[in-house]
C-alpha cells in the first residue's frame, strides 16, 4: 500500500480506527457487567422491547449498546470517538444522536467516550481495497495495534450530565 491512502482506504482506515476505539472502551468499561447484560454493536438496526416497535424507526448507528438478554431491553448506550486530537467537540454521524436523544427521553442511560491515541494507527493496517471499496485488513497488525492502544491510549468516559448534544455535535462540558 502507498503512503497516501485512496478514498476507499481512508474510509476503511477511519472505520477501523473507530471500531478499535469502541473495542477498547468495551474492554475497559463494560467487561464486568452482569451476566444478563450483553454488549451489542448498535450500528445495524435493532428492535428493543423498550422502544415501541410500531414507531417508524429502529435504533441504529450506535457504537455500544447494552441489552438485557432476558427481555431484549436496551439498558444503556455509549457513543465512542477515537482521535489523535485534543478536541472537546465531535460530530455525530448518521442517526446516533437522534437515537441517543430518544433513549434519554426513555430514561435509558447514555454515555460518551473519547479514546485519545498518542499516535495514529499504522496505515499498513489496510492491506488493499478493491474498486467496490471492500478492504483487506492485516489482522496481525490490527491485533498488535489494539494491544498497544489498550495500554497506551487515554480513555475519557462521560456520563450524560458531563456532555451535551447540540446541532449534531457532542460537546464535552468543562470539568
Amino acid at each position: 500500500m502507498a503512503d497516501e491512502l485512496t478514498e476507499n482506504e481512508y474510509k476503511a482506515f477511519s472505520w477501523i480506527k473507530g471500531e478499535m476505539g469502541q473495542h477498547i472502551v468495551e474492554k475497559k468499561f463494560f467487561s464486568n457487567l452482569d451476566k444478563e447484560i450483553e454488549i451489542i454493536d448498535g450500528h445495524k438496526p435493532h428492535i428493543f422491547s423498550n422502544f415501541d416497535p410500531h414507531e417508524s424507526y429502529k435504533p441504529q448507528h450506535l457504537d455500544i449498546v447494552g441489552i438485557d438478554r432476558r427481555n431484549n431491553e436496551m439498558k444503556f448506550i455509549c457513543e465512542v470517538k477515537t482521535t489523535i486530537t485534543t478536541n472537546k467537540v465531535f460530530s455525530a454521524n448518521g442517526l446516533c444522536m437522534f437515537f441517543m436523544e430518544k433513549a434519554k427521553e426513555k430514561n435509558i442511560p447514555i454515555h460518551f467516550a473519547v479514546v485519545r491515541l498518542n499516535r495514529d494507527l499504522d496505515k499498513r493496517i489496510i492491506k488493499s481495497c478493491n474498486a467496490e471499496g471492500e478492504c483487506e485488513v492485516d489482522e496481525e497488525l490490527y491485533n498488535a495495534e489494539f494491544e498497544y492502544f489498550l495500554k497506551n491510549a487515554k480513555i475519557e468516559f462521560y456520563n450524560e450530565n458531563e456532555f451535551e448534544m447540540k446541532n449534531n455535535k457532542f460537546i464535552i462540558k468543562q470539568q
